[in-house]
């Protein structure tokens, strides 16, 4: 498995689970109350930012890698 394919299922999940949560937090808000809901959807704003977040830095990881080794191929020529 590529980093790409990584990165993009780590984008995915990140936006199904944020659905995911955003819609638990509609529905507890309206049963549980407001404040289980508020809960329940600020857990699922971390979550979507802490995915964003692994994506990024594996992102910013493999562009690093490349322009590394790019340098290293010009040292050796």
């Amino acid at each position: 498995m590529t980093q790409n394919s990584i990165i993009a299922i780590l984008r995915t999940l990140s936006m199904i689970f944020g659905g995911a949560l955003l819609f638990v937090a509609l529905i507890t808000m309206g049963e549980e109350g407001f404040v289980s809901g508020i809960t329940v959807f600020s857990v699922g704003i971390l979550q979507f930012i802490v995915l964003q977040f692994m994506a990024s830095v594996l992102e910013t990881k493999k562009e690093t890698l490349d322009k590394l080794t790019e340098i290293e191929g010009k040292l050796k020529e």
